[in-house]
């Protein structure tokens, strides 16, 4: 019985197919599967469409916020509590109070902690331009942050696949936090300020960007200048955490006077003022979200924001988010000598009791390694609570010891640029320390030029030295006896040309862990010459 069906069935198959073959061609085969397919995708669109705009129906604000977990509940379950003006300083001026909705004119406004799932525009928000007297709430900010899905994709990522280069910037957070905030507080801006800060730059004195911006708040060198910082051969202020702190504010308020909303002002800080302002005239508006949604800034200004406000939002609250083992460096402590021009930093570590590098990560503007030589009494950091010991031991160095020179004669004449490329230096060197030289001058047979020893220290120092920030910033607790000649003492050694810790401690006779541990070292990480490490004792 199967095998009779089978027959027929295999029989009709063989003669539709001849039937198929001999009235269809192969144009019309084509041809009509093509229109089948064609319908066949328009009624999987039109599902899909109907399926789509249903869900959303259901859910307006519809967001996958899974990822947040217990700490999405902890801010729904937070309070908007009120509070009078009297609670409040103002900043300089209170812009755009006139188009306030009635609600924020009177004498009641939200407290600064502000939360919010939905897009609020400016005139929607309660006027942040109020700045509270007192401490704020470890779990309020006082800048307007709020939570929408432009911020959630930012938590996720930062969360996610961001999550290694956050975890440094939360280690590297606490050695700036309270001493920028300090200088945001004395200003009158809002504390949480300091949030763009680790958007910039991650807390990095040493971050350079491909457009130039250099920095903790990564200034281009004609923003740096136009707001004080010195930007030279020598020195690059942009570097230094203290003074770009306070170029960085004076131009927040400017910005933010200007703008009249703390959004706009920093989208005007990444992009620069006259682009915000061609923005708002094509926009007709000053709600930021409305100029981001409708594209009228490029796209890392539009994604700025949220940016800023997702690391507020995690770097409050990091146990939330499984930032549990995060380990802080230590507070940027120091202490602040007068030292001469032209003064090599490994005297001044020397002095001091440390090494070169903790001199420099104290001083990260210096570019040369010396103290410039154009600027008398320049100010130095050092580690806390070397002050005394520095001044002792730096007041027995002589004068012409203090910065290692070489003379060269010239045996015939020939141009200062030529020279200071055949020397390996530069013409801003010769000059400084030539006083009778200019750019364009030629040396003559039978003349002398003094030329300094520089070091110009590597831009990836960080990398390799940050984690050890904490450690590098102590000191030993000897002291030297008064009228004693500087010197290296018995448990100490200078690295050299390609040592390496395990050699360094198999010379010395000592366990290489200790060593390690007693210089702040990690496995892999590399030592410079002139770098002085402490040997342990047998």
């Amino acid at each position: 019985m199967a095998k009779s069906i089978w027959h027929s069935f295999h029989w009709h198959s063989f003669h539709y197919q001849y039937l198929f073959c001999d009235y269809l061609d192969i144009k019309s085969v084509v041809l009509y599967f093509y229109k089948v397919m064609r319908y066949l995708s328009l009624i999987v669109a039109l599902i899909i469409f109907v399926t789509t705009q249903s869900v959303l129906a259901q859910d307006e604000n519809l967001l996958d916020t899974s990822f947040l977990g217990e700490f999405e509940s902890f801010f729904e379950s937070s309070q908007r509590e009120k509070r009078g003006l009297e609670d409040y300083d103002y900043i300089e001026r209170q812009p755009h109070k006139e188009n306030l909705p009635i609600q924020y004119k009177n004498s009641d406004i939200f407290s600064t902690y502000f939360i919010d799932k939905g897009r609020i525009g400016y005139k929607d928000t309660p006027p942040f331009f109020y700045v509270e007297k007192e401490t704020k709430s470890s779990q309020g900010f006082d800048i307007p942050v709020i939570y929408n899905e432009d911020v959630a994709r930012f938590i996720k990522y930062f969360t996610g696949k961001g999550r290694k280069f956050f975890a440094k910037w939360l280690e590297r957070s606490r050695r700036y936090r309270d001493t920028l905030t300090k200088i945001i507080k004395e200003n009158r801006l809002p504390q949480d300020t300091i949030y763009l800060a680790m958007i910039e730059s991650g807390f990095s004195p040493f971050a350079l960007s491909r457009s130039g911006a250099a920095g903790i708040w990564q200034f281009i060198p004609s923003t740096g200048r136009r707001y004080g910082l010195r930007i030279d051969y020598w020195v690059d202020e942009r570097r230094d955490p203290i003074k770009s702190t306070y170029a960085a504010v004076k131009y927040l308020k400017n910005l933010y006077n200007y703008f009249g909303s703390w959004w706009l002002a920093w989208a005007g800080y990444n992009a620069g003022e006259g682009k915000i302002m061609r923005a708002i005239s094509k926009a007709k508006s000053e709600d930021f979200w409305e100029i981001a949604d409708r594209r009228f800034i490029k796209r890392e200004t539009r994604q700025y924001v949220p940016k800023l406000m997702a690391a507020a939002l995690i770097t409050a609250n990091p146990n939330k988010f499984g930032f549990t083992e995060i380990e802080y460096q230590a507070d940027f402590e120091y202490d602040e000598v007068i030292v001469p021009p032209a003064t090599d930093l490994r005297v001044i570590a020397s002095a001091s009791l440390t090494d070169y590098y903790t001199i420099w990560l104290l001083n990260p503007e210096l570019r040369r390694g010396i103290t410039p030589p154009n600027t008398e009494n320049y100010t130095i950091r050092l580690p806390k609570g070397s002050k005394d010991i520095f001044e002792q031991n730096f007041s027995q160095i002589p004068k012409e010891k203090r910065l290692e020179v070489r003379e060269v004669a010239i045996t015939k004449s020939i141009s200062l640029k030529e020279f200071a490329k055949r020397e390996g230096t530069s013409i801003e060197v010769v000059t400084a320390f030539n006083s009778t030289l200019k750019a364009d001058s030629t040396l003559t047979k039978g003349s002398k030029v003094i030329i300094p020893q520089l070091y110009i220290l590597d831009e990836d120092l960080e990398k390799r030295y940050d984690k050890k920030i904490a450690k590098a910033n102590s000191r030993s607790k000897s002291k030297r006896a008064k009228g004693g000649k500087i010197s290296i003492s018995s448990n100490e050694y200078i690295v050299e040309e390609g040592d390496n810790p395990y050699d360094i401690a198999r010379k010395h006779n000592v366990n290489l862990n200790e060593l390690m541990e007693i210089n702040g070292l990690e496995r892999g990480d590399k030592i410079h010459p002139g770098r002085i490490l402490r040997i342990p004792k047998k």
